[in-house]
């Protein structure tokens, strides 16, 4: 697990956070995969121990880790680090439909619209229609 923390950015445990999510997005890091021992990673970035752990906490807390007493922390089998960075990025377009005071439907339809357009745009093709429903 190759993870680099960087001083002028956000705290080190959610920089350990979304790395190791985004590995897990990128499929680096499987299901199943064991995490290294909380001290192991903390000596390799040079940080505290008790920062690796609250990392290790929060994806736990997120559903991408699972800890096994006695074994060690480990992705998640269930772990879809896909589904939660995209549900992330429609929070603010979900309140600013329920802003315009627009209907499921209404959300629903404008989505798929703008999801066929890129696909028609950038990939010169169309997604399966029941990905969208």
């Amino acid at each position: 697990l190759n993870l680099v923390l960087t001083a002028d950015a956000a705290p080190p445990s959610q920089q350990i956070v979304e790395q190791i999510e985004h590995l897990v997005a990128l499929g680096v890091v499987r299901p199943g995969e064991p995490l290294p021992g909380a001290g192991t990673l903390a000596s390799n970035l040079e940080i505290s121990r008790v920062t690796v752990q609250r990392a290790y906490d929060e994806l736990i807390a997120r559903g991408l880790a699972e800890a096994k007493i006695g074994i060690g922390t480990f992705i998640a089998q269930e772990a879809d680090a896909r589904q939660m960075f995209i549900g992330r990025s429609f929070g603010p377009t979900i309140t600013l439909a329920q802003n315009l005071h627009l209907t499921f439907d209404e959300v629903r339809k404008s989505f798929e619209q703008q999801l066929e357009r890129h696909f028609r745009e950038r990939k010169g093709r169309q997604p399966p229609h029941d990905s969208c429903k």
